[in-house]
């Protein structure tokens, strides 16, 4: 029986506010960060930050994450040491997921991965579900490009995919191969949505480190921009180039499809701009 422990997860409201009080207040270590997604080193332990959907979500125990060979296995060994089983086994097509709590009532996430994700997946397992996928050596290009297409198919495994491939340490990210490229280009409607907010997002936020006088966290938002960037003109789409125009139609003129987005966010008028600014070169026009 094999067990590795992943990291911890906290679910939080605002993510940005979350980031500067564990920074500046508790001194650990932003590894990367981006307006819904953070990963910080604590002496060497892993805490991931996830943004909410919910309020339901926030606060409570924080989840202690493990990836198992066996979770049925791991899962009797556990009760026979005192944990209890957190509602039933769930088996969505990536693998088979478990919540426990241990005798001191705090929440564990047993995940035992399968080759590829099909149909339901959440959020966080579609983020630790695509760190696995992009750490493996093992993967020729047209088993990568399956893993990805699949993974993108529902509205959360691509989100997890784009939070986990832009905020990473990935040289792929940097220097997306085909194989990457075309497993985007088979999924248009599930990513064209999310690949024009994403550059929307990281522009804005980069402006607003850079007022908080945050080069560090503006230089991640710029990466995540550049690289984000650097999809869309590769997959080339013209469902990306359509929601693009939309986009910065609203940045442009505080009104049409994307006004409402723009409004939640609370983007100030030199944000918009950027944005507007940054999407010219994908538009229709």
């Amino acid at each position: 029986m094999t067990i590795q422990f992943r990291h911890i997860m906290l679910m939080i409201k605002d993510v940005p506010a979350a980031v500067k009080f564990y920074q500046e207040g508790l001194g650990l270590t932003v590894l990367k960060a981006s307006p819904y997604m953070a990963e910080l080193d604590a002496n060497g332990t892993k805490i991931i930050m996830h943004g909410a959907e919910n309020q339901a979500e926030v606060g409570g125990s924080p989840i202690l994450s493990f990836h198992v060979d066996n979770l049925q296995e791991t899962i009797a060994k556990l009760e026979s040491l005192g944990a209890s089983m957190q509602g039933r086994i769930r088996e969505p097509s990536f693998g088979k997921v478990a919540a426990m709590r241990s005798p001191e009532g705090h929440l564990l996430s047993l995940l035992q991965l399968k080759a590829a994700p099909q149909q339901t997946i959440t959020f966080e397992e579609a983020i630790a579900y695509t760190e696995n996928l992009l750490s493996r050596t093992d993967l020729e290009d047209a088993q990568l490009q399956s893993e990805i297409t699949n993974l993108v198919k529902t509205a959360n495994g691509a989100r997890g995919f784009f939070v986990c491939f832009l905020t990473g340490e990935w040289q792929l990210a940097d220097n997306p191969s085909p194989a990457i490229i075309q497993a985007l280009q088979a999924e248009p409607e599930a990513i064209a949505d999310l690949l024009v907010k994403n550059l929307a997002m990281s522009t804005a936020m980069a402006i607003t480190h850079r007022r908080n006088d945050d080069p560090e966290q503006a230089s991640g938002s710029d990466r995540v921009a550049k690289r984000t960037a650097l999809l869309i003109e590769k997959v080339d789409l013209l469902e990306v180039r359509a929601i693009a125009q939309q986009m910065q139609d609203s940045a442009a003129t505080n009104g049409g499809e994307y006004a409402a987005f723009l409004e939640k966010w609370g983007y100030d008028a030199e944000q918009k701009q950027a944005i507007a600014t940054k999407l010219q070169r994908f538009t229709l026009n």
